[in-house]
């Protein structure tokens, strides 16, 4: 009786793929071409979604990605006026990817006082990274700002902007500040300035047992570890961003940018950051105007 059992059993094994059916999953065949237009479809349905924290998402990974290529999708971006978030964002992506046509319309958003102190730190990094540095000074007041994202962000801009010389302002708002996310930021960028010490620190962040928090470090600890975005075919890139440096050098005189050239800058950044502790700056003044402008 068990052997006629297993006797058929065995041909109903050996009969099933002899009938058609697949002993194991199939492997899937992906096409590059096809994936790539679609991930770039998806990311561009994205930018223009309903929900603000998608189309931030979006931003960030088109800049990634495609760098200035689709710089006129953060041109977009910018005319929102519902959410400062994405505007944020599109700012962000405009100086991740160097979008030089950006330039003009950024200047006017920074010589009319944007109205969100978040937004106007990554102002400040994006026009440096387009080669100005005329509102870099504002950076010390806003690293000591009363509210605490504003103190992040402008931590997040000194170190995207990578001087030397904001090392130590950023420990010294380490030294008194009290919110985790402002001093997550502060040793993120401490960290892109190359402070081995402060990468450990982050990746120890990584391990906390708050949730929100180990998301933020281990987000910065990729933007970390990522490699330079490259410049796209179709983008002039480094030539370009070296043309608008050399424009604002012949305007601005030979000391400005003097960083850009391998030199320690001693200019508006390090004058910025020897500002007084929070809460002892003028109550909410607003934003001061480009300088000599």
């Amino acid at each position: 009786m068990h052997r006629r059992r297993w006797t058929v059993l065995t041909v109903v094994v050996v009969a099933l793929p002899l009938a058609g059916c697949q002993m194991g999953a199939k492997v899937p065949v992906v096409a590059p071409d096809r994936a790539y237009v679609d991930a770039r479809t998806a990311l561009l349905s994205a930018a223009d979604d309903e929900d603000p924290t998608t189309r931030v998402h979006a931003l960030e990974a088109l800049a990634s990605v495609f760098g200035a290529e689709m710089g006129h999708v953060y041109m977009e971006a910018l005319r929102e006026k519902r959410y400062e978030v994405v505007r944020f964002a599109a700012v962000m992506a405009i100086g991740d990817s160097a979008y030089e046509p950006a330039l003009p319309v950024l200047l006017e958003m920074a010589e009319r006082t944007e109205p969100d102190k978040r937004v106007f730190c990554a102002l400040i990094y994006a026009l440096y990274v387009l080669g100005n540095d005329d509102y870099a000074g504002h950076l010390g007041r806003l690293l000591f700002d009363r509210q605490p994202e504003v103190r992040a962000e402008a931590a997040r801009a000194i170190g995207k902007i990578r001087e030397p010389s904001g090392a130590d302002p950023l420990e010294a708002l380490l030294a008194d500040e009290r919110t985790e996310k402002v001093r997550l930021q502060a040793t993120a960028s401490l960290a892109m300035l190359g402070m081995t010490r402060y990468a450990n620190m982050l990746e120890a962040y990584a391990r906390q047992p708050f949730v929100d928090l180990r998301l933020a470090a281990i987000d910065e600890i990729g933007r970390l570890r990522a490699p330079q975005l490259r410049p796209h075919p179709q983008a002039p890139g480094l030539s370009r961003q070296r043309t608008v440096q050399s424009r604002t050098r012949r305007a601005q005189g030979p000391s400005r940018n003097a960083h850009r050239q391998g030199h320690v800058s001693q200019g508006p950044v390090r004058e910025a950051l020897g500002r007084p502790r929070r809460g002892t700056e003028e109550p909410d003044c607003p934003l001061p105007a480009r300088r000599g402008g």
